[in-house]
C-alpha cells in the first residue's frame, strides 16, 4: 500500500514538472509576440493620442476663427492708422527743429520748408506685400551770416534727419546787392545776410498698406 503511495505521488510530482516545463517554455515563446503586440498598441496610441490633439486645435482654431479674423482685422487697421498718424508727426517734428535753427543762430530772416510726397513710380520703390516706401522732398531755404554759420547749420540739419534721408543738393548763393527786403530788415545791431542757401532732401519712410 505504501509503495503505490509513493508511485502516485512520484507520477503526480512527474506530471505536474512536465505541466510547469511546458508552460514555461510557452511563456518564453510567447513573451516576443506579446511585447510585439504592446509595441504596436503603444504606437497605436501615441498616433491616437496626437491625431486627437490636432482634432482639438482645429477644432479650437474653427469655434474662435470669426472672433479672431475680427479681432486681426481691427489691430491690422490700428497699426495702420498709428503709423500714418506716426509718419505726420516726424515730419512736422523735423520742419519745426530745422525752423527753430533761425532763432538759435539769431538769423534775420525765419527758415522756409516745405516738404511734398514724391508720386513718380521711377522714384518710389515699392517693396513686396503690405510694406511699402514712401519718398518725400524736403525744401529748406535759409540766409546765414557767415559762411562759418553755413557749414554748422548744414551739418546741424543734417543730423536733424532721420536715418536714410538723402541731401539732393545745396545751392549757396552770394547775395551781392541790397534789395527791398532786405533794407526793410536792416538795423544798426545785425548786418543783413549776404548768403542765401537751398537745401534739396529726400525722406523715405516705411509704410504699413
Amino acid at each position: 500500500m505504501l509503495d503505490k503511495l509513493v508511485i502516485h505521488l512520484k507520477n503526480v510530482i512527474f506530471f505536474k514538472a512536465i505541466i510547469y516545463i511546458i508552460a514555461l517554455i510557452a511563456l518564453f515563446l510567447l513573451i516576443p509576440v506579446i511585447k510585439e503586440n504592446l509595441t504596436t498598441a503603444s504606437e497605436r496610441y501615441n498616433k491616437a493620442y496626437s491625431f486627437l490633439q490636432d482634432a482639438d486645435l482645429k477644432l479650437d482654431s474653427i469655434i474662435n476663427f470669426e472672433d479672431e479674423i475680427l479681432k486681426k482685422h481691427e489691430q491690422y487697421d490700428a497699426l495702420s492708422n498709428q503709423h500714418e498718424h506716426l509718419g505726420c508727426i516726424n515730419r512736422t517734428r523735423i520742419t519745426h527743429s530745422i525752423k527753430q535753427l533761425a532763432n538759435k543762430y539769431n538769423l534775420l530772416e525765419p527758415i522756409s520748408t516745405d516738404i511734398a510726397r514724391i508720386f513718380n513710380t521711377g522714384q518710389t520703390a515699392n517693396t513686396s506685400g503690405h510694406i511699402k516706401l514712401h519718398h518725400y522732398e524736403l525744401n529748406v531755404q535759409f540766409k546765414p551770416k557767415n559762411y562759418a554759420d553755413l557749414f554748422i547749420m548744414t551739418k546741424h540739419i543734417y543730423n536733424l534727419l532721420p536715418k536714410g534721408s538723402i541731401v539732393i543738393s545745396t545751392k549757396v548763393n552770394s547775395i551781392d546787392a541790397l534789395t527791398p527786403k532786405i533794407v526793410n530788415i536792416l538795423n544798426k545791431n545785425n548786418a543783413p545776410a549776404p548768403i542765401n542757401v537751398k537745401m534739396k532732401i529726400h525722406l523715405r519712410e516705411i509704410v504699413y498698406e
